[in-house]
C-alpha cells in the first residue's frame, strides 16, 4: 500500500447537495430522490464518510442518471476519519510516495478502525438502511461501495441483502469472497490501487466472471488512483473522464439490474 506524501487535498466536488436528511432504519441518512419510487441504491462511503460533501454530490448525480433514489447512511459509530490522518494521492502519474507516509496512514487507520469502525460494526448499520428501504419502498435494492464501503457492498451481496452491487477501488476484500457472490457486480477499478491489485484483483475479476455475475462495463480507468470515484482530481482530464464514465456506467448498471 502506497500513498502520496504531499497530497492532502480531498478534491471536493463542485456544487451543493440538493437532497434531504432523514432517519432510515434509525440511521441518519442523506436521501437523493429519484423518479422511480420503488427500490433504491444504498451508498457505503469511504473512510471520510459524510464529513465531506462528495458522497452527497455523487448521490445526487447517481439519482438523476439512474432514476432511482439513493441513500447515504452515516455508517461510522466512531465517526469518520480526519483528512489529516490519511493522506492520499491525486493521480497515478505522480508515482509512488514515501514509506513514512504509508506507515503513518496504516497507524492512523488502525487506531480509527478500533473505535467501532470495523465492518463488524458498520455493516449492520448499512444493512438496516437497505432492509428498511426494501420494506418501505418495495422493489430491489443495490449498493455502491467506495473504498472501505466496497467491503460492505461485498458483504451485502454475499448475504442476500443486495440484488446488485457496484464496487469502486475497494479495501479490505478477501479473494475467496468473490467466488461465493451470486448477484451482478460492477467493478470500477483504478490504475494505481495498492489495496486492489495483483492476485486479489485477478481473483475477484476471474471468480465473478466464472460465476457469470461480472458486469460487462467493468474496467480499469487510466491515470486514476484509489479514491477516484468519490474524490476525483477533476483538473486531470483522464481522471475527470474516468470519474464521469464510471458514474454513467454505474447508473446504467442499476437501471438494468434493479428494474
Amino acid at each position: 500500500m502506497a500513498f502520496c506524501s504531499h497530497c492532502l487535498d480531498l478534491n471536493e466536488l463542485p456544487g451543493s447537495p440538493s437532497g434531504s436528511e432523514a432517519k432510515i432504519g434509525g440511521v441518519d441518512t442523506y436521501v437523493a430522490k429519484g423518479s422511480n419510487q420503488k427500490g433504491g441504491i444504498i451508498v457505503a462511503t469511504d473512510i471520510f464518510g459524510l464529513k465531506i460533501v462528495n458522497p452527497k454530490i455523487v448521490a445526487d448525480e447517481l439519482a438523476k442518471q439512474s432514476g432511482l433514489s439513493v441513500y447515504v447512511p452515516d455508517i461510522f459509530p466512531g465517526g469518520a476519519i480526519d483528512a489529516k490522518d490519511f493522506v492520499l494521492p491525486k493521480r497515478a502519474s505522480e508515482g509512488a510516495p514515501s514509506e513514512d507516509q504509508t506507515s503513518k496512514n496504516f497507524e492512523n487507520f488502525g487506531q480509527w478502525i478500533g473505535k467501532k469502525n470495523s465492518p463488524e460494526h458498520t455493516f449492520p448499520i448499512f444493512k438496516a438502511v437497505a432492509e428498511e428501504v426494501k420494506k418501505t419502498n418495495g422493489g430491489k435494492v443495490g449498493g455502491v461501495g467506495f473504498c472501505y464501503g466496497g467491503k460492505l457492498v461485498a458483504l451485502g451481496a454475499l448475504d442476500g441483502t443486495l440484488s446488485a452491487g457496484a464496487i469502486y477501488h475497494p479495501a479490505l476484500l478477501e479473494a475467496e469472497e468473490a467466488s461465493k457472490i451470486k448477484v451482478p457486480i460492477l467493478l470500477n477499478q483504478a490504475e494505481m490501487d495498492p489495496l486492489f491489485q495483483g492476485e486479489l484483483q485477478e481473483a475477484w475479476n476471474n471468480n465473478l466472471k466464472s460465476n457469470n455475475v461480472l458486469d460487462k462495463r467493468t474496467k480499469q480507468y487510466p491515470n486514476t488512483v484509489h479514491g477516484f470515484g468519490s474524490r476525483p482530481d477533476l483538473k486531470d482530464a483522464k481522471v475527470k473522464a474516468g470519474h464521469e464514465e464510471a458514474l454513467k456506467n454505474t447508473a446504467a448498471f442499476f437501471s438494468e439490474t434493479l428494474a
